[in-house]
């Protein structure tokens, strides 16, 4: 399971920085364009991977999630994304989750920033069959970091929340930053937060699926 713990954020950037400061000698050597292609693409990463755009919990009223921290501070630096607690918290938690639930909250992949199957980085695209008991929800992948989009069908829907950051977007709320799973007496609650508001669902349980993309803008 990822260790994105916020006490190893500091340590991780210095290793990355260091990494890429052995790798400039090298390919300023053998060819400085792709040197300089790999050290922007990798920055932008890595940048992108550990802090997100400011949500502004408190100026746009989001409540911050149990477990998740969306805007930890690690030294000077703000909006650093900790999900450490909750994995902390998890192995205690997951016996009591219904089995799809529990999967997807396990996967090593889901809170691996660097990992193709990270939820960080989708864009919510669609949701169907709001209103009902069973709900799909669909996510467009991001081509800097997967190859598929994600489909979670969720079953015996209980509650259905959408608060959006600006009430004329519907369900509009642009990409994921990340999302926390924990047990509810009804199955499962699913609490994700994009940059543009929160979905929340709690269900009997849920089923998570990768459907392989084409990815147009790949380079």
């Amino acid at each position: 399971m990822s260790k994105l713990h916020v006490g190893y954020v500091r340590k991780a950037i210095e290793e990355r920085f260091t990494g890429l400061i052995d790798m400039t000698d090298q390919a300023r050597l053998s060819d400085e364009k792709r040197h300089q292609a790999f050290l922007r693409r990798h920055l932008i990463w890595w940048v992108c991977a550990t802090i997100h755009r400011p949500v502004g919990s408190h100026e746009q009223g989001r409540r911050p999630m149990e477990y998740v921290n969306l805007d930890a501070q690690v030294g000077d630096l703000s909006g650093v994304l900790d999900p450490s607690r909750y994995l902390s918290h998890l192995p205690s938690i997951s016996g009591d989750l219904p089995p799809g639930a529990r999967a997807f909250a396990t996967d090593a992949d889901h809170y691996d920033f660097r990992s193709r199957r990270c939820v960080k980085d989708l864009t919510l695209r669609a949701v169907r069959g709001a209103g009902g008991e069973e709900v799909e929800v669909e996510f467009r992948h991001n081509c800097w970091k997967h190859d598929q989009d994600l489909l979670i069908r969720y079953a015996g829907v209980s509650d259905f929340v959408i608060d959006p950051v600006d009430e004329d977007r519907g369900t509009d709320l642009g990409t994921v930053i990340l999302d926390e799973i924990l047990p509810h007496r009804d199955g499962c609650s699913h609490e994700i937060a994009c940059w543009d508001g929160t979905l929340t669902i709690v269900c009997r349980d849920l089923q998570p699926t990768w459907i392989e993309a084409d990815c147009s803008s790949e380079s």
